[in-house]
């Protein structure tokens, strides 16, 4: 049987292995897009419909809602420690 406080720590390890793996898929999803495509002032301010550009800021939102979730579990994970 297990003590209260060993379920606690093995929940946060638990959140902390999964908001590792959050911040592992917001890296990736970052990466995918070139720096000099990312740094190309006339593409990112040209206007109109570019699709490559739609793209890109769509990996950018889900990489930004993959660090939120992240650190939302890191903040959880501290939370359910044991002192």
């Amino acid at each position: 049987m297990t003590t209260y406080r060993e379920r606690r720590e093995a929940r946060a390890e638990r959140l902390t292995e999964w908001a590792d793996k959050r911040y592992a898929k917001a890296d990736a999803l970052r990466e995918v897009t070139p720096d000099d495509m990312r740094h190309d002032w006339a593409f990112v301010s040209q206007p109109g419909h570019l699709p490559e550009r739609s793209r890109m800021n769509a990996r950018d939102e889900r990489a930004y809602r993959h660090d939120l979730k992240a650190s939302a579990m890191d903040a959880a994970a501290r939370a359910s420690r044991p002192n």
